[in-house]
């Protein structure tokens, strides 16, 4: 998921990293959100999920939000949260 995400941020116009909450998330958060899989962070709902993609609107010039967290491949009901 690392390449990936790295040449999607870096190659695709309009893509856009996560910004995780300065001294709350780790760093590592940039690029997994782990908003899905962790139950106390997808509590929080959408609007906390979107807040980290603060560019990422209708009208701007980021137009694609990555998030490549791996665990949403492994863990059965994800597929149901994500979508």
């Amino acid at each position: 998921s690392s390449s990936l995400w790295f040449d999607l941020v870096t190659q695709v116009e309009g893509t856009l990293k996560a910004r995780p909450t300065p001294g709350l998330e780790p760093g590592y958060f940039v690029k997994e959100q782990h908003f899905f899989d962790q139950d106390e962070r997808f509590r929080q709902g959408m609007a906390f999920y979107v807040s980290h993609y603060p560019t990422c609107t209708r009208g701007a010039r980021a137009r694609y939000a990555i998030d490549a967290t791996p665990e949403y491949l492994y863990f059965p009901g994800m597929a149901a949260r994500v979508h």
